[in-house]
């Protein structure tokens, strides 16, 4: 996608940092924000937890700012774990979507170890409890992840490189247990600065991520590795990994309210929570290791 929002709290505020202007949104004032998409097979879980209040200095915008203090637990109705905050530099903040993988599954002010890791076909119920005795509720049942039929771990794809070269497509064929209501495939690049353009005949430009949503395999072909530094674009040779993931019904719905071209409704704005805005979500994704060679 061309940087779609896909959190609320860029909906809600003009955040410096986002690379598009917000989806408008009503304005709502002072408010709670928790953004939080558990993943299958993870041994740990993290919330973002934000509160967004008018910024003082410019008319109609918000600054979000983090929420200390608050108790944060995960519970699967027979274990609970109690998240706490999160001491890594850098992560109670917003996290954009950058091609590579969601931004519904990176950062977060609170994160920590789930009992017995995060499992397929279990609802997890996630409670907050606010300093100021507030309690945010949530509920999600994780998806199965889908397995991937082709290509194999290891195949080599084809980038584009000279002009009058067409790389060979790509087909990505996966089976679910059962429809998947929103799926995204992306090509991550572990370690480089890198974003791979998968092209499909629709779009001659290339997509940093498909909606596979309702298909059950993609067609596509690399159609240009935008790495920004020259140096890095010259290498022959690219470890990678074909990223398929399927969500849950919520952070479906989610996406697709965030998605609307004219703009979010606030009534849809909390979406598997109540006491906040935002979104508490499950996904499964499964990774495949493959090697993108620059035709020369």
């Amino acid at each position: 996608m061309s940087m779609r929002m896909v959190m609320v709290l860029c909906a809600l505020s003009s955040v410096a940092a986002c690379e598009r202007a917000p989806t408008p949104i009503e304005f709502l004032g002072d408010q709670i924000v928790l953004n939080s998409v558990i993943n299958a097979g993870a041994a740990q879980a993290a919330v973002l937890l934000v509160r967004v209040v008018p910024d003082s200095n410019y008319r109609n915008q918000s600054v979000a700012r983090p929420l200390p203090g608050a108790i944060v637990t995960l519970s699967d109705g027979t274990n609970s774990s109690t998240l706490p905050p999160n001491r890594t530099p850098g992560r109670c903040s917003y996290p954009l979507y950058a091609g590579q993988q969601d931004s519904a599954l990176v950062g977060g002010c609170y994160a920590g170890s789930v009992a017995g890791g995060v499992r397929t076909g279990v609802t997890y119920s996630l409670d907050v409890q606010l300093p100021d005795g507030k309690r945010i509720h949530g509920t999600t049942t994780v998806p199965a992840p889908p397995t991937l039929r082709s290509p194999a771990s290891g195949d080599t794809l084809q980038v584009a490189g000279p002009p009058d070269f067409n790389p060979a497509p790509v087909l990505v064929n996966w089976t679910t247990v059962v429809p998947a209501p929103l799926v995204h495939l992306v090509m991550f690049l572990p370690n480089l600065p890198c974003e791979a353009h998968m092209r499909q005949p629709q779009n001659a430009d290339g997509n940093l991520r498909i909606d596979a949503t309702g298909r059950d395999s993609v067609t596509f072909r690399l159609s240009a590795l935008d790495c920004g530094d020259q140096n890095i674009e010259r290498r022959p040779r690219f470890d990678a990994q074909l990223v398929l993931t399927v969500f849950d019904e919520s952070y479906a719905r989610y996406d697709k309210e965030f998605s609307r071209s004219s703009g979010v409704r606030s009534r849809y704005a909390a979406i598997g929570i109540t006491g906040a805005v935002g979104v508490f979500g499950s996904a499964a994704t499964v990774r495949l290791p493959v090697v993108l060679v620059r035709q020369r």
